[in-house]
């Protein structure tokens, strides 16, 4: 969804972690809005369910 949304901003990981959906953010073409964004996605994703009120 990230990378088919702003390819050159995100990527997949280039190994099993990639292919199970691990992405890298280009840091230098990301603007703090967008990469806000995706790290609350992906701690929403990782974190129990409990916790996902905490942000």
């Amino acid at each position: 969804m990230l990378i088919a949304s702003e390819p050159s901003v995100f990527s997949k990981v280039p190994n099993k972690w990639g292919d199970n959906g691990a992405t890298t953010i280009a840091l230098s073409a990301v603007d703090e809005t967008t990469a806000l964004s995706a790290l609350r996605m992906s701690w929403r994703h990782a974190a129990p369910g409990k916790l996902h009120e905490l942000l």
